[in-house]
């Protein structure tokens, strides 16, 4: 077979997989926006199904096309770049038995059921059989992959190519150390205001409000919508239809606000992969702290920028003249960046969030290692909230189930949130080596040249290049936590009026 019909034919199989996995997503998509409670049990069903069949065919439409396309000298680096990858991925996804994939999947559908009414009823009781039964499968998940070190690698290899815990550890031991640092010099400062944001507004005001934002960011609603969830998330079904979701707090100004530009990162990161790749690696996100960086990138770096609350002002006291009414944009913007402990991870600052998923990353590796039992997971999380961030915790559905990744098999997930913050920054200063001020660009209402950089450097090269190779072509290093914890130190500076910390001679 010619290796121009064998590479068109390798595309087909992935086109008609990535079919199946769009269909996935919509089911998933279907059963957290508009499926009926009562259908939950038939759902899991359908969705163990649907996934089992589809590690089937990719089991046996995928190798012969891989093998003919072994010693194809004539493909174009891209082609080259796609075919290595799916080498990679199927030598590793072929470890896995199509049993335990759709076993893996009902699991996570009756856990996330499970995971619902025990958080409702705040008790982890009921929901320890499920946890207990979702952790053997992700280590006999991790026993198939193989690894080294520790089955954890194995897992998070799942979102992160190529990183380990040892790396991780790295990591979040130095930056767990600078922010609480960086806390305690926070603490010195003058705590802004941020009462008047706690107000009750009308849910549809809200909610026209976040769709005014949107259109502000660049959201193509010809290509997307936004619906309503407990908890924010965002899917795909191929780049001409990416959904998001976001949650109003009655109580709270702008969480909705803030929730909604985060999901927008992520779907524009999904919207900008390139269309003529479908379902090739490169049409695939690279990595979850990739993505993650996208929407860190809008609500951080952009949406909680004096500049950014300077330009939706405006608008903002237009949808909520009483919650403003008197605040100065100095005011709403410190308001914006106040730091505080505070129970719940999705409702975090920037700095003290970052302490929630070093708590998560450290109670799931060792659950997953077997030094910590699930009996034992409430209590080791509520010292850690106490170690970490000085609170105690009061009841289980404030903690340790406030979250639902481990009900849905999501291991090796968080560490993701805390990486995509570190990606962030560094885009943020590649920008402005280019681009110039981020601050300007937005004063100037140039985001669309911010779009464009992102569009080229990052989302249309897919998952050709892990995020550590990526970060080198795009910046020209590796990821620097450095970068992360300077800006971060800058801004609260500015908003708490606390000194710079003394240089070292």
């Amino acid at each position: 077979m010619p290796a121009s019909t064998a590479y068109a034919e390798y595309h087909r199989c992935l086109s008609r997989l990535a079919d199946l996995d769009a269909a996935l997503a919509l089911l998933n998509w279907d059963q957290e926006i508009m499926m009926p409670k009562g259908a939950g049990p038939r759902r899991a069903g359908q969705l163990a199904t649907l996934a089992g069949l589809r590690h089937q065919l990719y089991l046996t439409d995928l190798p012969p096309l891989l093998a003919a396309l072994e010693d194809a000298a004539e493909l174009d680096e891209i082609q080259r770049l796609n075919v290595a990858r799916s080498r990679t991925d199927f030598a590793k996804q072929s470890r896995l038995p199509a049993e335990l994939v759709a076993e893996l999947t009902r699991a996570a559908s009756e856990g996330q059921f499970a995971w619902e009414a025990a958080k409702e009823a705040s008790d982890f009781a009921a929901f320890a059989p499920f946890l207990e039964r979702i952790i053997d499968l992700k280590r006999r998940q991790a026993d198939c992959y193989g690894f080294e070190a520790t089955p954890y690698d194995a897992l998070l290899d799942d979102y992160e190519r190529g990183l380990t815990v040892a790396q991780l550890d790295a990591y979040f031991d130095a930056l767990a150390g600078d922010l609480r640092q960086l806390l305690s010099e926070v603490q010195q400062g003058q705590t802004p205001e941020a009462d008047f944001l706690r107000q009750v507004i009308d849910e549809e005001r809200q909610w026209k409000f976040t769709l005014e934002v949107l259109d502000l960011l660049g959201f193509d609603a010809h290509y997307g919508r936004q619906d309503r969830s407990a908890h924010p998330f965002s899917t795909a079904m191929g780049m001409e239809d990416v959904r998001i979701t976001t949650r109003l707090e009655a109580d709270h100004l702008l969480d909705a606000v803030y929730s909604t530009i985060h999901e927008f990162g992520h779907a524009l990161y999904e919207r900008n992969l390139p269309p003529e790749a479908y379902g090739l690696p490169q049409a695939q996100a690279s990595s979850l702290a990739l993505h993650e960086s996208q929407s860190r990138f809008w609500e951080n770096e952009v949406g909680r920028s004096r500049a950014f609350v300077a330009w939706i002002e405006p608008r903002l006291r237009s949808c909520f003249p009483d919650g403003l009414r008197g605040r100065s944009t100095d005011e709403l913007f410190r308001a914006l960046n106040r730091v505080e402990a505070s129970l719940i991870r999705t409702q975090a600052d920037e700095l003290t969030y970052h302490l929630h998923i070093i708590l998560r990353y450290r109670l799931e590796k060792d659950l997953i290692e077997g030094r910590l039992a699930v009996r034992q997971l409430p209590e080791a999380w509520n010292a850690g909230m106490k170690e970490l961030l000085g609170i105690d915790v009061p009841d289980d559905r404030r903690g340790v189930l406030q979250d639902v990744h481990w009900s849905i098999g999501a291991w090796g997930y968080f560490p993701t949130y805390s990486l995509g913050s570190l990606y962030a920054a560094q885009w943020r200063a590649q920008i402005e080596n280019e681009l110039g001020s981020l601050a300007t660009l937005i004063e100037h209402e140039r985001l669309a040249e911010v779009r464009a950089w992102l569009r080229e450097r990052i989302h249309s090269q897919g998952s050709l290049y892990t995020a550590d190779e990526l970060c080198r072509r795009v910046t020209g290093r590796s990821l620097d936590p450095d970068l992360f914890v300077s800006a971060l130190r800058s801004k609260l500076q500015t908003v708490y009026g606390f000194s710079p910390r003394p240089s070292v001679s």
